[in-house]
């Protein structure tokens, strides 16, 4: 196995796949109206003063951070089925566009008519449908719902994961191609 053998768009969608998870697991998604004002009262108060004087903003300070948190979302917590479908497609196309960067490192081919590079591009697209359309829901429909930087940063990194793992669904037809014309060349 090595990485050699990996194509530029097998790079780039493995690195996306990882950047992805990261935006899934450490990035808020979602939030509320509440969430928002109990970060910005945190963000008000500021460090305490010690001893006596700083108690009551050691205890602002600790119920606000507490409510935001329990008004934060991030996607691995997903809380409703449109959120959970959207986690699936999520983490569908991360498996699989790890799945072709390990498959062409190691320097094998998927026997399936469809690599897993053409699948995780395929799926790539459908999550992002799917996160923009949850975008929409939240922000316009949801009562109180605010959208947080981990959607949108998903959103930019499902478009480069899909692109790189289309680019190496290209590279992988291509060889397949010209792997079949050569034996009948001959």
């Amino acid at each position: 196995m090595t990485f050699l053998r990996l194509s530029r768009g097998h790079v780039i969608a493995a690195v996306a796949a990882l950047a992805l998870l990261l935006a899934m697991g450490v990035i808020d998604w979602y939030s509320t109206v509440e969430g928002e004002e109990a970060r910005r009262t945190e963000q008000i108060t500021g460090e305490p003063a010690p001893g006596l004087q700083g108690e009551i903003d050691r205890e602002v300070l600790e119920s606000s951070s507490t409510l935001a948190e329990e008004n934060e979302e991030l996607a691995v917590f997903a809380s409703d089925a449109a959120d959970r479908i959207v986690l699936v497609l999520l983490l569908a196309t991360v498996v699989l566009a790890l799945a072709a960067a390990v498959f062409r490192a190691a320097g094998r081919r998927f026997p399936g008519p469809l690599p897993p590079s053409a699948l995780a591009a395929i799926l790539g697209a459908a999550a992002a449908l799917a996160v923009t359309v949850r975008i929409i829901q939240v922000g316009a429909f949801e009562s109180g719902g605010e959208i947080e930087a981990g959607a949108p940063l998903a959103l930019v990194v499902l478009g480069v994961l899909a692109f790189g793992a289309a680019r190496a669904a290209r590279v992988e037809r291509a060889e397949r191609e010209a792997g079949r014309a050569a034996p009948t060349s001959s």
